[in-house]
């Protein structure tokens, strides 16, 4: 369901005369495009659900809501009330706000209809009123004037860190001859709205304030804004591309940069008399704009703009129309079986969109988010039709339900591998009630588990499926779980068997990669049946001190299946003999993906580093596949101490590769073959190398393993790949096939510039993998921080990344993780998450839960930089963004300060299963 986020502007992305996002890069070609769109039949009697945001909070009098047919009636219910206390009709806008009768109650139950063309929708989602005080129990937040500064003459201001519901104002101050600043006066204010028009206009030298309150609760004042001269130079805005029957049009500043604030925006028109035409027009609190016009937009003829504060800009370019013919589709995300709601990633401000499942509608709304009248079934054809009044767009979206050619580990309710898929991406996609903000914080500890003999630390997570949970110890023994009731099913070895142990355990220099089962299984369909795949060391093989292999396991018994030949070979304990191979598999957990299994290859604890391999055997038989071969050097180093990437894009995986130059006690020039210190897309078939990404050059090599791994995303923007960099630097590539042996890079954060010619590139421990949710990257990274040499600050933070924008701007939000020590290594696990909902342990032992702001109100706001204060964010070239809401911080086990987490938290059918460094493996659920 669409969640409400009423304090930032960028929230108001699709609303007449709301600012919207920045035009995107163009996205590659997309193959779901079909023409046929008017072979369609329209069918009247259905028409969507609207979705009603949430929270709704004690004492508001708004309501927002998403998903409806522009010009349909919206009504809105009380639980056991048989009439609406509210209704509107719903304009071209998104977010719209709905005002009631009466303030709402703790415990009410409310929900919203359409009515569209005599039709009326089922009910919307039903929210229950809960009180403010839950999210903000240290009182409101302060609000922000967002975008600042204000400009002479402006006319409208907009909002941040308002909490959904609350009322707000907007104060002016003049000055005095004498010093000082007069009473101050309303001038403006609104509710669940992102900005607000300003009467009378501001005036230079004014002091800007604004405030918030809700029941008797009163925010701090804002910070004061002085308002300013307008600029020197107006630019004359652009117009989007106005489409026959639109009924608005979107206003930006030249090459997408923001219109000024508080402008008064008039757009105009050569295709009626008298000629030009103004045929629409208000103030904007900057950003993009979309500005109603009136009549409706018409295919011929041009529009352009021009935007005035005291004075006024030149007109902006002429946008030539477009017919109804170049109606473009309105494009979504992937949709899977059981979906109720549809995301529309791309569509015209405006428009109409109709859902089809064959030639049945199943939706038929408006906006980012169309509710279904059924759920989809697995492999039905998807169709996405969009429309603006009497036109239809010829161009229809089609894709099937379903994981079509991706892994199909990725439609799992489960948790079937690391990170859940092949893509790496920790995202559960199926909704639970850990996608609920409210449920998870009642999340509990259901059941524990510590295995039976020779108890060690665990830093393999835990892999789900059908009911049994898999997780190897540093004891060397994989276990089998009652995923309901936590009860051990059976253990491999067997018990009295040898556990599956380096001997390299047994040199002090080593890490926890060579103890017991580091890495976490697999999910494999092996000769038409399931198999738990993982790799670890075996005295069996090769010079019987531990050499990796992998090993293919019934799940229902732990019955061998296969054990691959030596992949990983250990053939001496001696540190820094270069004669020996201290090969290791280590963490890296096996990439499943068709009938090949993949593991990468480093070594153990750098003495002396080895050349970096992936390997590749057959899922059947567990054999080596000779024709597939990929070396990181000619000589030694580019380990890949992270798990491989896949089942995005055809007939492609990804790694990323660790250091080649020194090493504990050693040194080598620059190999002739140098993968090291890379993010690499190889051929599945063959290991050739397709692209690399190295931003390290060799001679600046101080350690910074690429040890975080790749995660993939299938972005608006296109199939993406991201990965952090120990150095703390992060990277967004195309995941598709480069040019001249390169990646197209999207953006380097901070965006420092590739290839690096200073800067410190050394063992700064960013090591965790990303999670990736929609088009965002969830990643501890340095941030900008690291480009000042000050490495440490983002150890104890997730920062938030849009793969899809441009190298200025990609942070969408920055969360500090409670209970940290702060500038220390080694403090956060890597973060998973559903629905917006992320998940994450930290090296005290808790377990972390935080929200998207996206899908729940945030604390307040943080600079991009987060060292910067707020006051000075802005003008030292940072921007401001949310921070989000923790939502749960749970002690695993209080008192115990031995219990780390360096572990996922797998979210698996509504549970959360999350493995520690004193060897327990917790479950929790939501309290009944």
């Amino acid at each position: 369901m669409q969640f409400r986020l009423a304090i930032s502007i960028i929230v108001s992305a699709m609303m007449v005369g709301c600012p919207v996002v920045s035009a995107q890069p163009a996205p590659e070609r997309d193959p779901h495009l079909q023409p046929g769109g008017g072979r369609f039949q329209n069918n009247p009697e259905v028409v969507s659900p609207v979705l009603l945001t949430r929270p709704i909070y004690e004492c508001a009098q708004t309501v927002v809501v998403n998903g409806y047919v522009p010009d349909a009636q919206i009504e809105i219910y009380l639980a056991g009330q048989p009439n609406p206390i509210g209704s509107a009709t719903a304009s071209e806008i998104a977010n719209q706000p709905i005002k009631v009768a009466t303030p709402f109650e703790i415990g009410q139950v409310i929900t919203a209809v359409q009515v569209a063309g005599g039709v009326k929708s089922k009910p919307s989602n039903a929210v229950t009123v809960t009180s403010y005080k839950d999210d903000y129990p240290a009182g409101l937040p302060q609000p922000r004037l967002n975008p600042a500064p204000c400009y002479d003459c402006g006319r409208a201001v907009g909002i941040a860190d308002v909490i959904p519901g609350a009322w707000w104002k907007v104060f002016a101050e003049d000055p005095l001859a004498g010093g000082g600043f007069g009473p101050k006066t309303e001038i403006g204010g609104n509710a669940d709205f992102a900005y607000t028009f300003v009467n009378p206009a501001f005036r230079k030298g004014q002091r800007i304030t604004a405030q918030s309150g809700i029941c008797r609760d009163v925010s701090p004042g804002s910070r004061a804004e002085i308002v300013q001269s307008q600029p020197s130079s107006l630019p004359g805005p652009v117009v989007d591309t106005v489409y026959e029957g639109a009924p608005v049009a979107v206003v930006r500043g030249p090459a997408s940069s923001p219109l000024l604030n508080g402008a008064d925006i008039k757009v105009f028109t050569d295709n009626m008399i008298p000629n030009p035409n103004q045929v629409g027009g208000q103030p904007t609190p900057g950003g993009a704009q979309q500005i109603g016009l009136n009549p409706r937009g018409k295919g011929t003829g041009n529009y352009w703009a021009t935007q005035a504060l005291c004075t006024a800009s030149a007109p902006g370019p002429k946008t030539p129309a477009k017919p109804c013919s170049q109606l473009p589709a309105a494009k979504i995300r992937q949709p899977l079986p059981g979906d109720t709601i549809i995301e529309v990633v791309e569509f015209v401000p405006g428009s109409r969109i109709s859902i089809y499942a064959e030639a049945e509608e199943i939706g038929d709304g408006g906006g980012a988010q169309v509710a279904l009248t059924r759920a989809i079934k697995e492999g039905e054809k998807i169709s996405v039709v969009q429309s603006m009044g009497r036109c239809v767009a010829d161009l229809v979206y089609v894709a099937n339900a379903g994981c079509g050619d991706r892994d199909p580990k990725v439609c799992s309710r489960e948790w079937p591998a690391f990170r859940h898929s092949g893509l790496r991406d920790a995202q559960q996609p199926f909704d639970s009630p850990l996608a609920d903000p409210q449920q998870v914080k009642t999340l509990k500890v259901k059941w524990t588990f510590q295995p039976p003999d020779d108890p060690r630390g665990f830093r393999a997570s835990a892999i789900v499926h059908q009911g049994r949970v898999f997780i190897g110890n540093g004891n060397g023994r994989l276990y089998a779980i009652d995923a309901a009731s936590g009860n051990l099913l059976w253990q491999y070895p067997k018990a009295g068997d040898p556990a599956l142990r380096s001997q390299y355990e047994t040199v002090s220099a080593h890490n926890p990669s060579s103890e017991g089962l580091p890495a976490s299984a697999s999910i494999g369909r092996v000769r038409e049946r399931d198999a738990v795949i993982f790799g670890g060391p075996d005295q069996s093989v090769g010079r019987k001190l531990g050499s990796g292999r992998l090993f293919a396991l019934d799940p229902a018994t732990g019955a061998e299946i296969w054990k691959s030949p030596e992949i990983a070979a250990l053939n001496g304990l001696t540190p820094g003999d270069g004669r020996e191979l201290h090969e290791n598999i280590g963490y890296s957990s096996p990439l499943v993906i068709g009938n090949r299994v993949y593991v990468g290859i480093a070594n153990h604890a750098d003495s002396p580093i080895q050349n970096g391999r992936v390997a590749s055997v057959d899922i059947n038989s567990g054999n080596i596949v000779a024709s597939f071969d990929f070396k990181a050097t000619s000589t030694r180093g580019g380990g890949i101490w992270s798990s491989l990437a896949g089942g995005l894009l055809g007939n492609a995986i990804y790694a990323t590769t660790g250091n080649a130059r020194l090493w504990n006690g050693g040194s080598q020039p620059q190999p002739s073959v140098d993968h090291s210190l890379s993010l690499l897309r190889l051929n599945a078939a063959t290991g050739a190398l397709e692209w690399k990404l190295k931003p390290v050059p060799f001679n600046m090599d101080d350690d910074p393993d690429w040890a975080s791994g790749p995660t993939l995303l299938d972005a608006r923007c296109g199939a993406t790949v991201a990965s952090t960099q120990k150095d703390g630097w992060s990277y967004a590539a195309r995941a598709g096939a480069g040019a001249g042996g390169n990646p197209v890079v999207r953006w380097q954060f901070p965006p420092t510039g590739i290839p690096f010619t200073s800067g410190t590139h050394g063992d700064t421990r960013y090591l965790i993998p990303g999670a990736a949710w929609r088009d965002t990257f969830i990643t501890t990274t340095g941030g900008y921080t690291v480009e000042a040499g000050q490495v440490p600050p983002g150890f104890t933070r997730l920062h938030a990344l849009d793969v899809c924008v441009g190298p200025s701007g990609p942070v969408r939000w920055v969360a500090d993780i409670p209970g940290t020590r702060k500038n220390t290594a080694y403090q956060l696990g890597p973060p998973t998450v559903t629905r917006g909902i992320v998940f994450l342990g930290t090296a005290q032992g808790h377990l972390v839960v935080l929200a998207d702001p996206s899908v729940w109100p945030p604390a307040g706001s943080i600079c991009d930089n987060p060292e910067v204060l707020q006051a000075d964010c802005v003008p030292n070239g940072f921007r401001l963004v949310p921070r989000p809401q923790i939502l749960a911080d749970i002690d695993l086990d209080p008192g115990n300060t031995s219990d780390r987490i360096f572990t996922e938290p797998v979210l698996a059918d509504g549970r959360v299963f999350i493995a520690t460094t004193a060897g327990v493996l917790y479950m929790l659920e939501m309290a009944r």
